[in-house]
């Protein structure tokens, strides 16, 4: 059955007010999980069009995450090896165009003593016609303040910044990885916006969010002002991006 419900939470966020004159994009995820949360599939809409299916399996030191067309053609797998305390130390991620395999991640990561994720790196393949044709690293650092990640470094050098409301995080619908990849933020995002060093830019990338919870305190929308005018002289543009969530428990 759904979890949606006409009642709402008394928790939701103040609603960012409406935006007039700019462009509107809708988004919708069905998810179907557990009643603890774990997530069995998810499917994802633009507008009304689905746009791909994610299928997760779950093994003994293994979570398996295969992402499909609505062709049911592979566009990306995903490994993650966990560890005894069932976080995951590494990760393979391998990515599919049209059947081909065109690239390979191999993700390792670190966590604090309370489970949460504050490094990545990432050793990145790319392939064509079954052969190497380049490989890069790339790190991510985490600053965790008071369970959520504060800032994020991309090679000690361009950052990006959040900072978040009192609503409580009981789901996670920015990556959907659950706590099998560390812990979740422990509350909602409000805002973010990225730094990039050296690059000319008047605004750089921005967003305010705002939500809607169901009675079981789960974002059943989300309202995100996406700002920008990055590499121009110009005023910076806005979109707003509606996204719906609905839950079905099996």
């Amino acid at each position: 059955m759904s979890l949606f419900d006409c009642s709402k939470d008394s928790k939701d966020s103040k609603n960012i007010l409406p935006q007039a004159n700019i462009p509107v994009k809708n988004f919708n995820y069905i998810i179907y999980l557990t009643n603890d949360l774990k997530i069995l599939k998810l499917e994802y809409f633009i507008s009304d069009t689905l746009n791909y299916r994610k299928l997760y399996e779950y093994d003994s030191g293994l979570v398996a995450i295969n992402i499909t067309d609505i062709n049911d053609k592979y566009l990306s797998k995903s490994k993650f090896y966990l560890n005894n305390v069932g976080i995951a130390d590494s990760s393979i991620d391998s990515v599919f165009d049209n059947s081909r395999l065109i690239n390979i991640d191999i993700n390792r990561y670190t966590y604090d003593n309370n489970g949460y994720k504050t490094a990545t790196e990432i050793i990145s393949k790319n392939i064509a016609n079954d052969t190497i044709t380049s490989k890069s690293t790339i790190e991510l650092y985490y600053e965790i303040v008071d369970g959520n990640v504060k800032s994020m470094y991309v090679n000690g050098y361009n950052s990006d910044y959040y900072e978040y409301n009192d609503i409580d995080n009981k789901f996670d619908i920015i990556s959907f990885y659950s706590d099998f990849a560390g812990k979740k933020n422990v509350k909602l995002m409000k805002n973010w916006f990225s730094e990039i060093h050296g690059a000319p830019s008047t605004t750089p990338p921005s967003s305010e969010y705002s939500y809607t919870l169901n009675f079981k305190g789960l974002v059943e929308e989300s309202v995100e002002i996406y700002s920008s005018s990055f590499h121009t002289g110009y005023k910076p543009s806005k979109e707003e991006r509606i996204t719906k969530y609905e839950y079905i428990f099996q």
